[in-house]
């Protein structure tokens, strides 16, 4: 018998919103490499290269949670306005 939201379903979505979580870490990982040596990054870079990388249109608020995400990981302190290193 078929479910339509059985467990297998939802296993089924998770995995897609993690492939999906892991495609913005890769494009905003891209995205900061390639524009370390200008110092400037921004959500339109990250939108940029989840087209190129995975013809993916993301929004401005998923680009900007990616983006955050990614400088935190990478030692920079992330406020509203500014960004420095650690």
């Amino acid at each position: 018998m078929f479910h339509l939201f059985g467990p297998e379903y939802r296993r089924r979505k998770q995995v897609r919103e993690l492939h999906f979580a892991k495609q913005m870490i890769f494009a905003a990982d891209a995205a900061i490499s390639k524009s370390e040596a200008f110092g400037e990054v921004s959500t339109e870079d990250v939108q940029r290269e989840a087209h190129e990388m995975f013809r993916l249109d993301i929004g401005t608020r998923v680009a900007n949670m990616a983006l955050t995400r990614q400088l935190k990981m990478r030692g920079y302190i992330v406020n509203e306005t500014t960004v420095e290193k650690e």
